[in-house]
């Protein structure tokens, strides 16, 4: 049997197909897999994955959407998020399951499937410190780092915010490394050293290695997940508590209105996160 999966969604939306996907291989790993995404370098995060036989980049959102012209298929699905969330949300899901409920089938785990390869990671570190740093990642697709803070929306935290904090991470010892987009603004700080524009495998292996990862929701806030990263998320309290929240063995959430979370509270998350990691390191027992 042959099977097409598309989708037209970004990448936090494209990174929870993934679970999906792997469900479909291994209960039937007979089966031809095709995914076809968007032809855009965020969704090159399907590139190397074990559970896909052939990934197909298009350019026409459309033409996606529409699932034709790719050949003949036993089954045909495509993943659409509003649906998803729909499903998700009137259930208490997170957005991995509600995509294995739209398709029919129980996902038990909310972890994204990326494959970083050792070449990724080798590429990585040319753009590293030397010593720990914490990566943070303050853009999403709708973000802008003019926004001002009482228009910064549901999912943003101020940028003000964002300039109190990175002192007080240096202040501890660490290096701050902030990511994005080439479309996302900089922030022209001293000290912070920013890596915007990077392969998303690369962005992975950064975030991978990083000694803490502060976001807010966006697609790194996935992509951090997938990689079982040390992660604060900023969690806007307009959407449910499960529907993206990360699942890594270390993680905060620091959960309200984002305009009103200080970044006192955020820089206590990320001490309290650091020190569990560096108890359980020495033998310690974690707590989550």
């Amino acid at each position: 049997k042959r099977i097409l999966f598309a989708g037209v969604n970004l990448l936090g939306d494209g990174l929870c197909t993934t679970q999906v996907v792997r469900h479909v291989r291994v209960n039937h790993p007979d089966w031809q897999i095709t995914y076809v995404a968007q032809n855009e370098p965020i969704s090159q995060f399907l590139d190397g994955n074990p559970h896909i036989d052939r990934v197909i980049y298009e350019s026409d959102r459309d033409k996606i959407r529409s699932m034709r012209g790719w050949g003949n298929f036993t089954r045909k699905h495509l993943f659409n998020v509003n649906h998803a969330f729909r499903v998700g949300t009137s259930r208490g899901l997170h957005m991995t399951q509600a995509y294995g409920e739209v398709y029919g089938v129980d996902i038990s785990s909310r972890r994204p499937v990326l494959l970083v390869t050792d070449e990724e990671r080798e590429k990585a570190r040319e753009y590293l410190p030397d010593g720990p740093y914490v990566c943070i990642s303050s853009h999403s697709w709708s973000s802008s780092v003019d926004i001002p803070e009482d228009r910064a929306g549901n999912k943003l935290w101020g940028v003000s915010k964002w300039r109190r904090l990175f002192p007080m991470i240096r202040e501890t010892g660490y290096a701050v490394v902030s990511l994005g987009s080439n479309a996302d603004p900089k922030y022209d700080m001293p000290g912070i050293i920013e890596l915007h524009g990077l392969p998303i495998k690369q962005v992975a292996a950064i975030l991978e290695a990083a000694d803490g990862f502060v976001t807010i929701d966006n697609g790194l806030a996935h992509l951090g997940a997938a990689v079982n990263a040390k992660m604060v998320e900023i969690y806007p309290e307009c959407l449910p508590e499960e529907w993206v929240k990360p699942h890594t063995d270390y993680v905060r959430i620091v959960r309200g209105y984002p305009p009103a979370i200080s970044p006192l509270s955020v820089m206590g998350a990320l001490e309290e996160l650091i020190s569990e990691v560096q108890r359980c390191n020495s033998g310690g027992q974690a707590a989550h």
